[in-house]
Formats: structure tokens, C-alpha cells, sequence
């Protein structure tokens, strides 16, 4: 008879030190003049006041994150993207990435959180009722992993009539799952992070 207790022990200790997705949620946001901001509930009012000065050298040329804000840069103008909210108890394992993506964007690093409630802002006329993630911890340094995918190929244009249409989410190609989609991915850091 075979004993196979052992390898079960093993999988399962593994499995439970593995990290795990503790929530998601899926939103959309408006993308104005080529960028969109992640911002904690608090806005600037959470930030503070011994927060070290920004070093605009540690920003990426299409990802920059402040005490309570991150600005986001897209590919294109003004369009709807689809985004995803992750919250994960520990680093999350690499991301896997669409099929129909043509070009994929990644950064890592800090955000600090004020009221531990985040969400997606449009830069004008933001939505009167966007959707709020909990990460469930209020004044806490997270790391952040954003993750931007192109789903269109490089040589696509923008109509510029498209826009100048009132119905022009509806009608044009830009949609929430249409020319890119944003993975938004939350862990604390450990001790050595």
C-alpha cells in the first residue's frame, strides 16, 4: 500500500505560505488629456506633514506616486479604461497578461495610504459616484504594483471626430475593454521591504 500522507502534508504547508488575493473589484475610469489619478479618500488633506519632499528622479515617465495620489499616463488622449483593484496578503506572483495585449507597461513601488481607501479619478470632471477599494488598513506604506496594457496594435489612430460626438463612449472604439485596461495590485510590505 502507498503512503502518500507526506507529499499531501507538503502541497498543503506550500500552498499556505503562498500569497492569496484577499479582495478585487473592477471599476472603470475616464482617461482626460492622456492621464487618469489613483487617489486615497483623504486627498491631500490625509497627507502628512513630516512627508518627505518628492523626488521627481524616482518617477517613471508614465507612473509618478505621491503621499495619497498616483498619476497614471496612458497611451492615448481621452478614452475609458477598464481597471482592476487587487488586494493581496503578500507579493503577489507575477501578473499574466492578456492575449489580445500589444504592449505592457509595469512599475513597482510605494503608495501611502491615509484612510486605506483608494479609487480611480478622471483629472476634470470626476464621476460623482466612483468606485471606493478598502485595502483595509488606514495609514499604511503599500507596495503598489501597476500594471498598464495596450490592447490595440501600435499603428491604430484616433479619429479625431470620435470625441466631438456626445455619444462617444458608446460609439467609438474606446471603451472600458476597447485600447488599454490597468491592473492595480496592493500588498503590505514586509519587514525587509
Amino acid at each position: 500500500m502507498l503512503n502518500v500522507a507526506p507529499a499531501c502534508k507538503e502541497s498543503i504547508i506550500m500552498t499556505s505560505l503562498s500569497p492569496q488575493q484577499v479582495s478585487t473589484a473592477d471599476d472603470i475610469v475616464g482617461v482626460q488629456y492622456g492621464q487618469f489619478r489613483i487617489m486615497d479618500e483623504d486627498g491631500a488633506a490625509g497627507i502628512p506633514d513630516n512627508s518627505p519632499p518628492q523626488d521627481p528622479s524616482t518617477y517613471d515617465d508614465w507612473m509618478q506616486s505621491t503621499p495619497n495620489f498616483a498619476l497614471v499616463r496612458s497611451s492615448f488622449d481621452s478614452h475609458v479604461m477598464g481597471v482592476r483593484f487587487e488586494l493581496w496578503d503578500g507579493p503577489p506572483p507575477e501578473p499574466e497578461f492578456s492575449a489580445a495585449a500589444t504592449k505592457v507597461l509595469v512599475w513597482t513601488g510605494k503608495f501611502y495610504a491615509s484612510s486605506g481607501r483608494v479609487r480611480t479619478m478622471e483629472l476634470v470632471d470626476p464621476r460623482a459616484d466612483p468606485h471606493t477599494f478598502d485595502l483595509g488598513r488606514r495609514e499604511t506604506v503599500w507596495q503598489l504594483r501597476v500594471v498598464l496594457s495596450r490592447l490595440v496594435d501600435e499603428d491604430w489612430e484616433e479619429d479625431e471626430d470620435w470625441e466631438e460626438d456626445e455619444n462617444w463612449e458608446e460609439s467609438s472604439p474606446a471603451t472600458a475593454d476597447g485600447l488599454e485596461e490597468v491592473l492595480l495590485q496592493f500588498w503590505a510590505p514586509s519587514a525587509e521591504e
